[in-house]
């Protein structure tokens, strides 16, 4: 005999939130009902990923939204992920869907880690400003100090000059500092 489980409202929290207590106190609560679900989805989809590991990819959702000031938008976020939950949890969704759920939950993991990577090691020889950091990579010298100072005595137009003018050059290092890949 097959058990029925009881089709559940995760969607359905209740009215819109007036302030941003409100949307804490509603975030938390699909926060908790997402992670008291989890084993259940896991165990329910046969993922063969351990219930941490889903966990953890759940919390980094969470965290990557974690900074929408604007309820509105909060509180389609907290919609939807509770529409994802009932679906999951009744068995809505097929293994594929989950899966692909998941995958998207661990990109979402490799961002966050991304954002609180430095974007530069810093040593004793690494500028630590974006002007340094330039004359760094066009000099062979980075702490030339009549280099560094010629640049910062310059005015704002004479430097944007300056930089533009390095920027037409076709030196593959300066384009890519450019493009913000260095």
């Amino acid at each position: 005999m097959m058990l029925m489980r009881q089709a559940r409202g995760f969607s359905a929290l209740g009215t819109k939130a007036t302030n941003h207590a409100e949307l804490r106190s509603k975030s938390l609560a699909m926060y908790k009902a997402c992670m008291q679900e989890a084993p259940t989805v896991v165990r329910s989809y046969n993922l063969g990923r351990s219930t941490e590991r889903f966990k953890k990819a759940i919390r980094a959702e969470f965290e990557f939204y974690r900074n929408v000031k604007d309820i509105d938008q909060a509180e389609l976020l907290l919609h939807k992920a509770g529409q994802e939950l009932d679906e999951c949890f009744n068995m809505w969704k097929t293994k594929w869907h989950v899966e692909e759920m998941f995958d998207a939950f661990e990109r979402t993991v490799q961002k966050l880690e991304e954002r609180k990577r430095p974007a530069v090691v810093l040593d004793e020889n690494t500028p630590l400003d974006i002007l340094g950091k330039y004359v760094s990579i066009c000099s062979d010298d980075p702490w030339d100090p009549k280099r560094l100072e010629e640049i910062y005595r310059m005015s704002l137009e004479d430097r944007i000059a300056f930089f533009e003018e390095r920027l037409r050059s076709d030196d593959p290092i300066i384009k890519e500092f450019a493009e913000g890949r260095i």
